[in-house]
């Protein structure tokens, strides 16, 4: 049978489905007809090598099978996911399942391109990219790229690669998406089967989303990518596949329950399943990784959050009553540093349009570029200040603006506890804990219900006998696994406090 008279048959919203999994610029919905679709399809698939780069060593294998004998009822069932699979991917027909006339010779081309380079190496890396994206449902491509290059060791350049190739671009495709954490929006791969309930995921991962380092373990993701749940190392997952091999329903039962894993929504567990298969269900799920519990197993969910509460015991969290400078010293503070940010603007006219000097209400957004200008070039500003005195501050005064040369600018600040008068801040590069203090306010009233640690950057410096902040600080809004906080622990169980820089 012949693929175009086939395709003819079926409507075409199935039709352009199966077009946007192969056309790299595909045209809009209503500005492209069903036969133009079709026939795009074909002239896809009859591009050299093309059939190779989008199957997987399994229907290459199948494919050799089936272009030299016909199957039997047996061969049928065991070859169910490769018969799928490439029917699905319009080589095969559902009604014989032979290769559609268009791709016979294609098909032979490819095989014979196969019988040259049997390993499949670079195929096999793509399987494990396109798994690991059906497991979290979506991934940044900077945090795919992070995972493949230090498993694989491929080149940055060969990971670009491997994601236009044709077999990556059937299962996955890509959006943009805003990541709080990082105030932005930046570019995620997502699995193609997932789009409709991408918004679901996400909400759902604020609910379960559990951060921290996961063990890998390289055939649990093979696995996912053929049915969607653990196989090879989970015996439930090997039960429920042989219960499911003897149903008629096979492939639709696997694509619900691979929904309810992404999701961890058990309750349509009672909507699909028989009584039978209900609990070997659940227990499956159950050590199978989870897309809104980023790719850790359900029981390994529970065991990390009963280790983050004993974690979370390590970190001092009382409430501040006299963890800032008094009213008086804060108006001191404010007066000389707004000196500098005044002297530095003016003199090399960063926000030419700004006036900081005595202003009471100052967004830090607005200073930030000018504050940032000034701790990285301290040591010349702050002698020239000092000696040119533009804004004729008292000799006490520039004495105390000379002490800012002794400041800390750093992006490796952790808040680690808070106690009634100090706020915690543990140095990741030295080792040291800094007792500091709010400027106007203490930090529990500037970060409402903190959960620690919490990473920071900003820069601390003497005041008044106190380690202070500048008034500038940036939260890095990232939920810390059990991993990072055990690391925090231990450098705070060596760490000594300090009072002064």
């Amino acid at each position: 049978m012949k693929l175009i008279d086939d395709l003819k048959k079926y409507s075409k919203d199935y039709v352009y489905e199966a077009y946007l999994k192969v056309t790299e610029e595909p045209k809009y919905y209503e500005k492209i007809t069903k036969k133009k679709m079709i026939e795009e399809i074909i002239n896809v698939y009859n591009q050299k090598n093309y059939i190779f780069s989008l199957c997987t060593k399994k229907e290459l294998n199948f494919l050799k099978i089936i272009m030299n004998k016909k199957l039997s009822i047996n061969e049928h069932i065991k070859y169910d996911w490769e018969i799928k699979t490439l029917c699905d991917k319009n080589i095969l027909c559902y009604t014989d399942f032979k290769v559609y006339d268009e791709f016979v010779d294609n098909v032979k081309d490819a095989l014979k391109y196969y019988a040259k380079y049997p390993d499949m190496n670079i195929h096999e890396i793509i399987v494990l990219m396109i798994a690991l994206i059906r497991t979290n449902g979506e991934l940044l491509t900077k945090a795919l790229e992070a995972m493949i290059t230090d498993i694989t060791n491929i080149s940055q350049e060969g990971f670009n690669k491997l994601l236009g190739s044709p077999l990556f671009r059937f299962y996955c495709s890509f959006k943009y998406t805003y990541i709080p954490s990082l105030n932005r929006e930046e570019e995620c791969i997502y699995y193609i089967d997932y789009w409709d309930i991408l918004d679901e995921l996400s909400e759902k991962r604020q609910e379960y989303g559990l951060a921290g380092a996961k063990g890998f373990i390289l055939d649990d993701y093979y696995d996912l990518f053929y049915y969607g749940i653990t196989v090879k190392n989970n015996k439930n997952g090997q039960k429920l596949l042989k219960e499911l091999d003897n149903t008629s329903i096979k492939w639709f039962m696997l694509k619900a329950i691979d929904e309810i894993r992404l999701l961890h929504n058990y309750a349509l567990i009672d909507y699909i399943c028989e009584d039978n298969l209900h609990d070997l269900v659940i227990k499956t799920l159950d050590d199978t990784p989870c897309g809104v519990m980023n790719g850790f197993t359900p029981n390994e969910y529970i065991k990390e959050k009963d280790k983050e509460k004993v974690l979370n015991y390590k970190f001092t969290i009382v409430p501040q009553n006299n963890a800032h400078l008094c009213r008086r010293a804060a108006d001191e503070y404010y007066k000389l540093y707004l000196g500098l940010i005044e002297y530095i603007n003016t003199k090399e006219k960063i926000n030419p349009d700004l006036v900081v000097y005595k202003q009471s209400q100052i967004h830090p957004i607005e200073i930030q570029e000018i504050d940032e200008y000034l701790w990285k070039n301290k040591d010349v500003i702050i002698p020239e200040f000092i000696k040119n005195n533009p804004l004729n501050f008292t000799e006490e005064e520039l004495s105390i603006i000379k002490g800012f040369t002794n400041s800390i600018t750093s992006d490796k600040l952790a808040i680690v506890g808070l106690d009634r008068e100090y706020t915690m801040i543990l140095d990741m590069e030295n080792g040291k804990i800094y007792m500091v203090k709010g400027i106007r306010s203490n930090f529990d009233e500037m970060l409402k219900n903190l959960e620690l640690p919490q990473f920071i950057s900003t820069t601390l410096l003497m005041f008044k006998d106190n380690i202070i902040f500048n008034g500038i600080f940036y939260l890095k809004e990232i939920k810390f696994g059990n991993d990072v906080k055990e690391y925090v622990i231990q450098e705070m169980e060596k760490a000594m406090k300090y009072y002064h820089l």
